[in-house]
């Protein structure tokens, strides 16, 4: 499916981003996010640590997002660091990119949050809360641990309150579940792209990719699918036979005319290309 660096430049992309949330993190505010309210931290501004003989050194996650909350009638929450009421006035979610399940994971994503609570809290009295989620692209099942507690032994010795508890969401990308393909008024970038890399037949995949553009198109955000075109279009090669080991393309149009060709073995004469 995506290779890391690959999934890293997908998840970069506010709008995918955006969309993501919306349909797979499942807490009250997600379904109200949009672009306005996202802003893409620094790596090295979240994770920056000395270790036990005071050296520095840096440890990152992969993507940093702080979303701005809004209630569900669309309106922002209060413009405070520390809001009072029902929903926090921001969330930051720290998003990892894995082709394979980890074991350690939940400690892994418990570190990345310690650490960006500490370099927050240089500065800041209180911080906001963080979601920490990681996107699964690897094909088959997550089986890994999803929480800390998966990885203590005898965790009833000990007060459950002692136990250091983070559970990270995961978004597994081949278990998603998707709108149906009819219902247009459901889906978005994230959900077809989704279905292009997971469970469209080779047969398909035009169509499915034509959508993508034309939705996207019709938002407002075609530029947003057409920076996610070339890695999506290195994943979709992989896994074609017909398609060229090595593709470049830079828009979702390029993509969808490189696709066409897939359809055929090489070689095939342009009769049977209109047949």
């Amino acid at each position: 499916m995506l290779k890391d660096a690959e999934a890293k430049e997908i998840l970069g992309t506010p709008e995918f981003m955006r969309d993501m949330i919306r349909s797979w993190v499942a807490l009250p505010w997600a379904p109200h996010v949009d672009v306005v309210d996202m802003q893409r931290l620094p790596s090295a501004s979240i994770s920056r640590v000395q270790d036990a003989k005071g050296a520095l050194t840096q440890r990152y996650g992969d993507i940093a997002w702080m979303v701005r909350v809004r209630d569900p009638t669309g309106d922002a929450s209060p413009n405070t660091p520390n809001a009072a009421g029902p929903c926090p006035a921001q969330v930051l979610v720290l998003v990892e990119a894995q082709e394979k399940a980890l074991r350690t994971m939940p400690q892994r994503m418990l570190e990345y949050v310690t650490l960006a609570m500490g370099r927050r809290l240089e500065r800041e009295d209180l911080v906001d809360p963080i979601v920490p989620v990681v996107v699964y692209t690897g094909i088959r099942r997550w089986t890994a641990p999803k929480s800390t507690v998966e990885l203590i032994r005898n965790p009833d010795l000990v007060p459950q309150d002692q136990l250091p508890r983070m559970r990270y969401t995961l978004l597994d990308l081949g278990q998603l579940p998707l709108p149906d393909p009819e219902n247009t008024a459901r889906q978005n970038l994230a959900t077809e792209v989704v279905r292009a890399l997971t469970r469209t037949p080779a047969a398909e995949l035009t169509t499915v990719l034509s959508r993508i553009m034309i939705q996207s198109a019709e938002r407002g955000e075609s530029r947003a699918a057409d920076a996610i075109a070339g890695c999506l279009a290195l994943a979709l090669a992989r896994r074609h036979r017909h398609a060229p080991r090595k593709i470049k393309v830079d828009s979702m149009e390029a993509l969808v005319s490189e696709a066409e060709e897939w359809n055929y073995p090489p070689g095939a004469g342009d009769l049977q290309r209109l047949l």
